[in-house]
């Protein structure tokens, strides 16, 4: 209900609306071109100013500050012209006001004041201050637009770029340059979004001050940004750059993507991921190396000098490790507990049973006993 009072009211501005009567030696009308506009949107708002006899030099006027919005003149110059009104010859000024809307709701631009110099029918020098309508507009965010953090609204966006020329594998240290180009209709230079260029690790990136360019032929504006990137190469490795997206919203279509080209690009060299690798594995066999270094410098067990003994027949040494073993073993309560015989053999059998059968050592038990001894 309150969206279609508004457009009633603001219906009710369409068409050249008259601040002044006529007749009257000078007068401003407004006009404006769009009532409804999309967030963002330029709304274009005519002032005609009209006087009898002909303008004769500057026209003064000042463009107020908005909360919701921001304006800004079409052309640093007026269309010059003349109109016959109610059978009266005026001579016109036209200005174009551009308006672009930041906020969805009701937005209320107040009256200009322009400061006109002319001539009357009498040749006499005149200054006038004419006051303009006051103009209220009503703006709206389409869903589609409410999930998108930035874009534009033009009736056809372009985008292009260039790029150093490219080589089959780069080596550290290389720079790659990048010239990227934004062109829209109908909007402003300062409205085109600029591209936010995602990190790369292993990749520097310098971004340059965008370039900004407004132009206008007949009543067509046209917006462009220019913005040069340069990638130094850090690191070996595989790398995508480029692929940033824009979007934009067409009256027609609806909300539309477009999207700058990805450039694959392969660095000779060992990446970091692969020198971590290295280091770990490095340490690793480090690591190997110390425990077989350790491992071989540890003194051989009693069980393995008394095989390495009894093989060799290194009786003496047998011997000792032999005590040394029933040392640790408890094995002296054996040998008083039985006949020295039968312990030798006992002895024998416990320890070598797991390795070598008491049958195959050359030793009587006679010669063992005299060893113990």
């Amino acid at each position: 209900m309150i969206n279609i009072i508004f457009v009633i009211l603001l219906l009710c501005q369409i068409g050249w609306a008259h601040s002044a009567e006529i007749k009257a030696p000078t007068s401003v009308t407004t006009r404006v071109l769009e009532q409804h506009p999309v967030v963002g949107q330029k709304v274009t708002i005519n002032y005609l100013l009209a006087v009898k006899g002909y303008f004769n030099g500057a026209t003064v006027f000042q463009l107020p500050s908005l909360s919701k919005g921001r304006l800004s003149q079409a052309s640093e110059f007026a269309v010059n012209g003349s109109s016959i009104i109610d059978g009266e010859q005026y001579a016109t000024q036209l200005w174009q006001i551009d308006l672009y809307t930041e906020q969805q709701g009701l937005l209320t631009l107040p009256a200009l004041n322009f400061t006109v110099q002319y001539k009357n029918d009498q040749d006499e020098q005149q200054s006038a201050r004419l006051q303009s309508d006051s103009i209220m507009v009503f703006t709206y965010l389409p869903e589609p637009l409410q999930q998108v953090e930035s874009y534009l609204v033009s009736a056809d966006v372009n985008l292009s770029e260039t790029w150093s020329d490219p080589h089959e594998n780069y080596q550290i240290g290389d720079i790659i340059q990048r010239d990227i180009n934004i062109q829209a209709r109908d909007v402003s230079s300062i409205q085109i979004p600029h591209i936010h260029f995602k990190a790369i690790d292993g990749i520097q990136i310098n971004v340059q001050e965008p370039k900004l360019q407004d132009k206008s032929n007949r009543g067509e504006q046209t917006a462009s940004l220019t913005q040069t990137v340069t990638y130094v190469v850090k690191q070996a490795g595989h790398y995508s750059l480029g692929g940033e997206k824009l979007y934009w919203w067409h009256l027609k279509d609806g909300l539309k993507e477009e999207s700058f080209e990805v450039q694959t690009i392969r660095v000779a060299g060992i990446n970091a991921g692969q020198v971590i690798t290295l280091i770990i594995l490095g340490m690793i066999l480090l690591m190997i190396l110390l425990c077989v270094y350790k491992i071989s410098k540890m003194p051989p067990s009693l069980h393995k000098q008394l095989k390495t003994a009894l093989r060799n027949k290194q009786w003496n040494q047998f011997i000792s490790l032999l005590y040394q073993q029933l040392d640790k073993d408890d094995g002296l309560a054996l040998l008083k507990a039985r006949s020295q015989g039968d312990a030798a053999s006992l002895l024998l059998m416990k320890t070598y049973q797991d390795q070598q059968k008491v049958s195959d050592i050359n030793l009587s038990t006679s010669q063992l006993k005299e060893l113990i001894k």
